[in-house]
């Protein structure tokens, strides 16, 4: 078994463990090769082919559907086809993941345990329970219409369906309707439909629940914060999670801390706050409000931080003497390897600390070509939307990438993995953001930081 198969198996063991299934959809958000607003304007017909917004080469993502179907087969799971179908002004209409039929298809089948079928009776092949099914199933697709009808005959049929309630619900809930009381509603999402859907939709909980979110968040992105109206009279017996309970506010020991780092502006403030209340989260007080500056390095050399040939004074550290993360702006890996450096000394003096940590600091600068290289990238060749979708990806990206990139302590295949894919921006601005000092490598066909 190779390396690819061997993670291959791992990521559908994971959907397996959490989902109780397997579907293609869940293992390409999972793989990062997927982005759910991508797979949101798919559904929303912004694109004939979900595979041409696929990360990287299609062929690669097809290749890992392919392994994934192949180990389903050895698990002895069963198969069973999905249909996907578009929202907005084509509702309904069944969608393609590509053009090919073959990847259509692999795209299209999930696999699951045969006794974890879903079985809302006894009796299978009634009436009423193919008609739950199809609502259940038409609320996963956001075919409202579909879902609709099917209530409507559920009725008729069966109205004494022990879920009839529930699903009446879910899909009286429409994601299209106007917000009217946006505080109210809030509390209703979390508090009531949020467990609602995962308790009867299960793992396609989450495409039920996305254009509820996507509605209210449009209600409150411009309504300036104000707890007096912005929440019902009763909020602070507001329920408070979707797991249930109360917290009563006006009790000290039930406060919920909250540090706020305000933005320069008013404005951005605001979309702070609002973004708060979009969470669901009530602030009881503002303890204290922060403004702070971190670095980050676009280009240049150690020496304009720490000049060259500096005698004397106190031994410079820290930022001062750039040990600091030019991505992050964070010090503290750098710090910790700066205390190892200096203890490791057999003799502690000023010039002995300051010749190793000026030794650590060149080092750490030449290091960080890469991530000098992925600052351009970000703040000059891209823009507002395209930042979004670089951010989402990378905190797609494998958790153990994610601390080695914090750490600055990449390795060159997670190099390699961060910029790998369909990229966010066009060629022609990215090659335009590089330094002229990366002109040579580049010139060689390397890419800086990734080669060496």
């Amino acid at each position: 078994m190779n390396q690819s198969d061997k993670e291959t198996r791992e990521a559908v063991d994971r959907l397996l463990l959490e989902q109780g299934v397997y579907t293609p959809l869940e293992l390409l958000l999972a793989e990062g090769r997927l982005l759910y607003a991508d797979y949101e304007a798919w559904r929303g017909g912004q694109s004939d082919y979900l595979e041409d917004l696929l990360f990287g080469d299609p062929g690669q993502s097809y290749d890992l559907m392919q392994r994934a179907q192949a180990y389903a087969g050895t698990l002895g799971l069963v198969a069973e086809t999905q249909r996907h179908v578009s929202r907005g002004a084509r509702q309904g209409h069944s969608l393609r993941f590509s053009s090919s039929s073959a990847r259509d298809r692999c795209f299209h089948t999930a696999y699951r345990k045969g006794d974890d079928a879903p079985q809302l009776d006894l009796f299978m092949d009634s009436a009423g329970v193919t008609l739950a099914n199809g609502i259940i199933r038409a609320l996963v697709e956001g075919d409202e219409v579909e879902a609709r009808r099917l209530l409507d005959r559920l009725f008729e049929i069966d109205p004494g369906h022990r879920q009839l309630g529930e699903l009446e619900r879910l899909v009286a809930a429409s994601p299209e309707s106007a917000v009217e009381n946006a505080g109210i509603e809030l509390l209703k999402l979390q508090a009531e439909l949020c467990p609602l859907a995962e308790e009867i939709l299960g793992p396609g909980a989450r495409h039920y629940l996305a254009p509820q979110w996507r509605r209210l968040s449009r209600a409150l992105a411009d309504v300036d914060f104000d707890p007096d109206t912005i929440f019902p009279p009763d909020w602070r017996k507001a329920p408070l999670s979707a797991q249930g309970g109360t917290a009563d506010l006006s009790r000290s020991n039930d406060l919920i801390p909250v540090i706020l780092v305000t933005a320069r502006t008013e404005a951005l403030s605001r979309r702070v706050m609002a973004y708060i209340a979009a969470q669901g989260w009530i602030v009881a007080r503002v303890t204290r409000e922060e403004r702070g500056v971190l670095p980050v390095v676009l280009d240049g050399s150690l020496a304009m931080v720490w000049p060259d040939g500096e005698t004397g004074g106190a031994v410079r550290s820290g930022m001062r003497s750039g040990l600091f993360h030019q991505t992050t702006g964070y010090s503290l890996p750098f710090a910790a390897r700066a205390a190892d450096r200096i203890a490791s000394l057999g003799e502690l003096n000023s010039d002995s600390v300051a010749g190793a940590l000026r030794k650590l600091a060149e080092g750490a600068w030449e290091r960080q070509v890469y991530f000098r290289l992925l600052n351009r990238f970000l703040f000059i060749a891209s823009q507002g939307a395209e930042r979004r979708r670089i951010f989402e990806r990378f905190y797609r990206l494998p958790q153990s990438l994610i601390e080695r990139f914090y750490a600055a302590d990449l390795k060159t295949r997670d190099k390699v993995r961060i910029v790998f894919g369909r990229p966010p921006v066009s060629l022609t601005r990215a090659l335009g953001a590089i330094p002229p000092a990366a002109a040579a490598p580049r010139a060689q066909g390397r890419l800086p930081g990734v080669n060496g």
